[in-house]
């Protein structure tokens, strides 16, 4: 979440706003080989602070979504028109800053990782991650409604940095170990801590620092609001993406390795959208989705980019 007054945040905003009002794509825009399809609005007006973002493997064409801080622990799950599907409420969870979503298919249960990461003033030192089930969601209602559910069992896992408390937006689960991998925002050479989670039940843990990322800095000089928003890492564990306010960034993973990204990265085609936050990369990795919060008067849009 951007939570700040200083003037270098106000400027992003602006800017972010102007390059959407010249460059962003016309609903139901033809394919090109660097701008988005239009898959529609997002139709509920719940969902207005999108973060988190993840493709569904056990329900195919769902893509699970969370709002950022200020909304209660819950899940959204939208079809690729923007329709929401289903509500799913986490009870008895805390919602303090949902930045990030992660799945994974451990032992082949799709299994969904919520991110309590975000920390803007640096402050708290825990963090936190709720592993549960990816939920069967019923057949679609002939009222067009989204399902409501109750979640009840989950596993909360607390975590906490080698060196003091972090603010971060980004959650990676890497398929192999099941390490939870989670890169910090506010740097241009954002830090990369990982560790391995229990494999079952509630837990905590100690991450470890294993690297940093390099990426281009927005030409701001404002530390607040550089650095990943949301990440997400293939099925297939081959790649990994990380969102900027301003880029999409593509690494290729080795989740064997202690540090993970390989080499340098590569920038993909990306219109920014104002307060653009979340991304998902489809199950057979051919797409990626960005989808972005409310700002004023400014509907979020679903959009899929085919992926190189």
């Amino acid at each position: 979440m951007l939570f700040s007054s200083r003037p270098g945040s106000r400027v992003l905003l602006l800017l972010c706003a102007m390059v959407t009002l010249c460059a962003a794509p016309p609903a139901n825009a033809q394919d090109h080989s660097d701008r988005p399809r239009d898959l529609g609005r997002i139709q509920d007006d719940e969902l207005d602070e999108a973060s988190g973002l993840v493709a569904g493997r056990l329900n195919p064409g769902v893509l699970w979504v969370h709002n950022d801080s200020g909304d209660s622990a819950r899940l959204f799950a939208i079809d690729l028109e923007g329709r929401t599907v289903a509500r799913v409420t986490l009870k008895g969870a805390k919602s303090r800053d949902w930045e990030d979503l992660a799945i994974s298919s451990p032992g082949g249960q799709p299994t969904l990782y919520v991110g309590d990461i975000g920390d803007n003033q640096r402050q708290h030192d825990q963090i936190r991650v709720y592993r549960l089930p990816e939920p069967r969601l019923p057949a679609s209602s002939t009222s067009g409604a989204p399902a409501l559910l109750t979640i009840e069992r989950f596993d909360e896992i607390v975590l906490t940095y080698p060196d003091g408390p972090r603010n971060a937006e980004t959650l990676l689960i890497d398929a192999e170990s099941g390490d939870v991998i989670i890169v910090t925002k506010g740097s241009t050479r954002p830090e990369v801590y990982r560790s391995p989670l229990p494999p079952a039940g509630n837990g905590r843990v100690v991450l470890r620092l294993v690297g940093r990322l390099s990426m281009d800095a927005i030409p701001f000089g404002d530390d607040e609001i550089e650095g990943g928003v949301g990440g997400d890492l293939s099925a297939d564990g081959a790649f990994v993406l990380v969102k900027s306010y301003l880029r999409i960034y593509r690494w290729n993973w080795d989740g064997c390795a202690d540090m993970p990204f390989v080499g340098e990265p590569e920038s993909l085609p990306y219109v920014p959208e104002p307060q653009g936050e979340a991304v998902a990369i489809s199950v057979d990795g051919r797409t990626y989705f960005t989808l972005s919060e409310r700002v004023g008067d400014r509907i979020p849009r679903l959009y899929a980019y085919d992926h190189p």
